[in-house]
């Protein structure tokens, strides 16, 4: 049983998923903070290497310290709370900072 729904809840996004993943592949790799909470990571674009999403786009969320993944977020899972990788990470939050800092660069 998932730790939680996948693709639970709505987020809602200014910036559609493709325009995230190419502001991100202009920018390369930031470091942003969730707005609740102020935790920083690390976001970038990248492509799957492998899995079920293996040669789809998608937006890595890096533990700032440990440079290791947080979370992936494909196009299917843009605007939901939680992913479909694994066990429904929550992703909403770290969607929410990428998006807040797109609209206002």
């Amino acid at each position: 049983m998932p730790k939680y729904e996948i693709h639970q809840r709505t987020v809602t996004l200014v910036s559609d998923f493709n325009k995230a993943w190419e502001f991100l592949r202009g920018k390369g790799e930031l470091t942003l903070r969730t707005e609740k909470n102020r935790i920083p990571f690390i976001v970038k674009a990248s492509v799957a290497k492998r899995g079920k999403h293996e040669g789809e786009r998608v937006i890595l969320f890096l533990n700032e310290k440990t440079r290791r993944a947080s979370a992936y977020v494909f196009k299917c899972c843009w605007g939901y709370h939680t992913n479909c990788y694994g066990e429904g990470t929550r992703i909403g939050m770290y969607c929410e900072a990428l998006d807040k800092y797109i609209t206002s660069s």
